[in-house]
């Protein structure tokens, strides 16, 4: 029996090598690249630049926001979004590169600069031109399918008939309401903590027994101490038990309270003898003892007034605003009528479609963990998740009209060419 080697052959990479425009157009980041209105979204992002007579020059907004749409698609680091978009040609093209690169379109660090660049509004506004292009396309289809109906001689179908709630009123003020707003509110989980009142005060007699020691180990301050240890002594005395009564509560913030209010006030009498104490500290650092300050008068006047809420419910009140939600408290002595009950379920039930929205866009598009810190960038970042969630529905919708365009061609061709085909058989 022979063996034989078999002689391995390098493939050839002439694909990756030529044009990005010979590649599949089916698919999705190719379709993402061809259907949206980078035109549109190319002058929203450079209405925010100031760099036509000086500073460098940006980056394509097609190139920065094609990065967003695969990082929030996949869920991706900085460094792997960069990293992907290098070893795959259809992402590159929806980046709007023509021939493809192993080069990295740009430094993973200029996503952090990309987050504080794009506001709230540049998103909704991307959006909005996404939309309004849909809805031209959608108009168009209508317009086609009533042709349509007049060549066959059939009557044009009619258009849906609309929500009755979703009507413009008038309330009693005479302000005018131009219909019914679906909305409702949402937690998306960050990875910043949370803490409660207690927690706050521990924080800051913590942060205040650092900074007090700082400034004393470097000129030399002798006699300083905080009241910290016993601070920390009677929080973890609170968290520690598995049932917090409130009198253990409100006793343990307040014992924290004068805790943190005598530690702040020796610390402000350290930085009045010399400015050059305060100057010490970093920028962070004044900003956290500024931040302290105001906790401090803020949970102060909680604890003496003993307030825990807010008066939303007061504003909807005064605007006039329905809202079906179920209040919370007790419940009242005259229960409502059973239309009103029925009303109230008839909206929570549309108001489904909005909690449904929310959990895709926390499982599927990772709106639930939001990395970034500084609120600009956590907004940013909470944006670009839903945003790649309206382009995916935009592009689904799209798709759907592009197959039954396709099959109406496919028919005509087909019913042409069972009519045609006798008389070139004839012809032969």
């Amino acid at each position: 029996m022979k063996y034989y080697t078999p002689q391995h052959k390098q493939l050839t990479l002439d694909l990756v090598r030529s044009s990005l425009d010979n590649l599949d157009k089916s698919n999705r980041w190719v379709q993402m690249g061809d259907l949206l209105p980078w035109a549109d979204i190319e002058k929203e992002y450079n209405s925010r630049l100031d760099n036509k007579e000086k500073g460098a020059g940006n980056k394509p907004a097609r190139m920065v926001v094609g990065a967003m749409l695969v990082k929030h698609k996949l869920g991706l680091s900085d460094q792997e979004t960069i990293d992907i978009i290098r070893e795959n040609p259809y992402m590159q093209y929806l980046c709007g590169l023509s021939e493809f690169t192993d080069t990295p379109i740009f430094d993973s660090s200029l996503f952090v600069t990309i987050r504080k660049r794009i506001s709230e509004e540049e998103i909704n506004a991307m959006t909005t031109k996404m939309l309004l292009k849909q809805q031209r396309i959608l108009e168009d289809r209508l317009r086609q399918k009533e042709q349509e109906s007049r060549d066959k001689g059939e009557e044009p179908p009619k258009p849906k008939a609309g929500d009755p709630d979703a009507a413009e009123f008038t309330d009693t003020k005479g302000r005018k309401h131009k219909g019914v707003l679906k909305i409702d509110a949402t937690c998306a989980d960050a990875e910043v903590r949370y803490p409660v009142d207690a927690t706050l005060l521990e924080t800051a007699c913590r942060k205040i027994d650092e900074y007090t020691s700082k400034v004393c180990e470097e000129f030399g301050i002798k006699g300083k101490t905080t009241h910290y240890k016993d601070a920390r002594r009677a929080y973890l005395l609170l968290i520690k038990q598995k049932v917090k009564k409130g009198r253990l509560v409100k006793d343990t913030i307040a014992y924290l309270l004068n805790c943190l209010t005598k530690d702040l006030r020796q610390l402000l009498d350290i930085f009045a003898v010399d400015h050059k104490r305060y100057d010490f500290l970093f920028l962070y650092e004044k900003k956290v003892i500024t931040a302290i300050i105001q906790m401090m008068h803020q949970q102060d006047e909680m604890h003496r007034t003993g307030v825990h809420q807010c008066p939303n419910r007061k504003l909807l009140k005064d605007m006039e605003i329905q809202a079906y939600c179920k209040p919370l408290g007790r419940h009242p002595k005259d229960p409502p009528p059973q239309e009103v009950k029925a009303k109230m379920a008839k909206a929570i039930g549309r108001r489904n479609e909005i909690e449904c929205s929310f959990g895709t866009g926390k499982r599927v598009y990772r709106a639930n963990d939001i990395r970034a810190k500084l609120p600009d960038t956590a907004k940013c970042w909470t944006g670009m998740c839903y945003f790649v969630k309206n382009v995916m529905k935009f592009l689904r919708e799209l798709c759907h009209i592009l197959t039954e365009i396709w099959q109406l061609i496919i028919n005509m061709v087909t019913e042409w060419g069972y009519v045609c085909t006798p008389v070139l058989v004839a012809r032969y």
